[in-house]
């Protein structure tokens, strides 16, 4: 994957370019493009990518005076938030990037703090926020608030995205040629983003505060699209638990990583208790993220309290089960992109 265009060196005048895939979202950008002008940053560029939306976007934008001077980038069909946001990078011309979706609002004054706290803080790359959820119901049952010290976003992140993509800036400098969205990942770019960056020693933090609202989409994932984004979803997870635990143990690796991705559900089978918490407490974590992973080990634990079964699965059983379960979730997936 080519790396975007570098961005001006640091003698030039601090700009935040702000990236804006958008797909089918006429009803909302607008919104989105007058929020992120009240960001309390005055040096501003703003890239919309329409990415195939069936009803084209440039009219609209053109018409409208909050779209004023946005840079409009019109893609000839539908190629996914992962390549737009790549064509975006490409002509982003900041030394600060920040990520916006188009159906998103950002707060006042949020891009200025964003920026304040990342040139205070030289050690990271870039920096979210806590979410104000709004829109259909979450079937999640998320709360918008994200772990905000170093410690407590790596401990997160083979458990979950510590980060809302769209609170995000990132500094361009300091992300280097890593900031890039994998089109591969079709519902996982920004979760793999997290794992690039952390895996190169590039890390970042959450402002203790509220920095934009985040719309919830209830719209289920086709039953294709599941599959991919289960096996990218673990793939993502088992890369994390390699550089927090000893890397000798791959097998159990990948099997944790599954039980991360599937907690929810496996939190309801008694029978796979037993299993779950020797595979956690049996994981040596690497030298420098002891810390870490005792956070992370301690807030799964919590998750799957002992209890007494009588016909619990052995642990060698149950890591069997899961990596047969992950070898079928993986050819459903590519039996699924062959077909496309």
């Amino acid at each position: 994957m080519p790396a975007p265009a570098p961005a001006p060196s640091s003698s030039a005048q601090p700009v935040v370019s702000v990236i804006m895939p958008a797909f089918n979202a006429q009803d909302t950008i607008i919104e989105a493009i007058a929020s992120v002008r009240e960001g309390g940053v005055d040096a501003l560029q703003i890239i919309v990518v329409d990415d195939g939306s069936t009803i084209p976007l440039e009219p609209l934008l053109q018409r409208s005076a909050e779209a004023r001077g946005v840079e409009i980038l019109t893609l000839s069909h539908n190629h996914g938030v992962a390549t737009a946001g790549n064509a975006a990078l490409r002509l982003a011309k900041g030394a600060y990037v920040a990520r916006l979706d188009a159906d998103d609002v950002s707060l006042p004054g949020r891009l200025a703090e964003q920026i304040k706290f990342l040139r205070a803080r030289p050690d990271l790359a870039f920096c979210g926020t806590h979410a104000e959820l709004f829109g259909e119901p979450d079937t999640w049952n998320r709360d918008g608030k994200m772990p905000t010290d170093k410690q407590s976003c790596i401990a997160a992140l083979p458990i979950m995205c510590p980060y809302y993509h769209s609170s995000v800036v990132f500094d361009r400098e300091r992300c280097g040629s890593i900031l890039y969205y994998d089109p591969g990942m079709m519902t996982s770019d920004d979760y793999d983003l997290w794992a690039r960056l952390f895996e190169a020693g590039k890390f970042g933090e959450n402002l203790d505060q509220v920095g934009i609202r985040y719309r919830i989409h209830a719209t289920q994932m086709t039953s294709t699209k599941r599959s991919k984004f289960v096996v990218d979803d673990v793939s993502i997870k088992a890369r994390l638990l390699s550089r927090l635990l000893h890397r000798e143990e791959g097998l159990e690796h990948l099997a944790l990583a599954v039980v991360l991705a599937l907690q929810g559900g496996l939190r309801k089978e008694l029978r796979y208790r037993a299993a779950v918490r020797e595979l956690l407490t049996h994981a040596q974590p690497a030298s420098e993220y002891q810390t870490e992973w005792s956070m992370a080990r301690d807030k799964l634990l919590k998750s799957f309290p002992d209890v007494t079964v009588e016909r619990s699965v052995a642990t060698a059983d149950f890591v069997a089960e899961l990596l047969l379960w992950f070898g079928r979730m993986t050819a459903d997936a590519r039996a699924s992109a062959t077909r496309v």
